[in-house]
């Protein structure tokens, strides 16, 4: 912004003197030219550093399976089955397995097998009895994102079997192979 002053001296100078002109006009550029570079774009660069945790998590769909075995035939298994299903969402793209153990051994007479089904890229062991010792299910697990994967359950109970109620806790573990 340029401010004018009109002083009479200073205006019959300009009037008279040419380069006065010359003056006045540069500086009025020179001043343009100046408020043009305060205005230019400026830039800066940032650095960027990404993190990706490997995760890996293993739920089951059903909090309680129940069974019931109403008669045992003589000589024989009573047997009941069921099944359950479990969810797996992993990016660990290491050989991974699945265990599962019970928090303490079945009664006399009675066991429990599973069938955990696995999925295309890795291997299930088949029918397992459990224990409470932990033992592989699947073996060969890789990044994953598994969805509703089938349990099989079987209880059987022999004539050796206690009359009554008991209950145990499966714990399905994922880990390194």
């Amino acid at each position: 912004m340029l401010i004018g002053i009109r002083h009479p001296m200073w205006m019959a100078k300009t009037q008279s003197n040419p380069n006065m002109k010359k003056l006045t006009i540069s500086a009025v550029l020179i001043l343009t030219a100046a408020t043009l570079d305060s205005n230019a774009a400026s830039t800066a660069s940032q650095s960027l550093s990404f993190s990706i945790s490997q995760y890996t998590d293993l739920t089951l769909n059903d909090s309680a399976v129940v069974f019931s075995i109403g008669s045992i035939p003589l000589g024989g298994l009573g047997q009941d089955t069921k099944a359950s299903s479990y969810n797996l969402v992993s990016n660990n793209h290491s050989n991974q397995k699945i265990t599962a153990a019970l928090d303490q051994a079945m009664p006399t007479g009675t066991t429990l097998k599973i069938n955990a089904h696995a999925p295309s890229t890795a291997a299930s062991a088949g029918v397992t009895t459990l224990s409470d010792s932990a033992q592989d299910l699947i073996t060969g697990l890789v990044a994953n994102n598994l969805q509703n994967q089938v349990l099989d359950y079987t209880f059987n109970a022999s004539e050796l079997a206690s009359p009554g109620s008991f209950s145990r806790t499966i714990t399905l573990t994922i880990a390194a192979q």
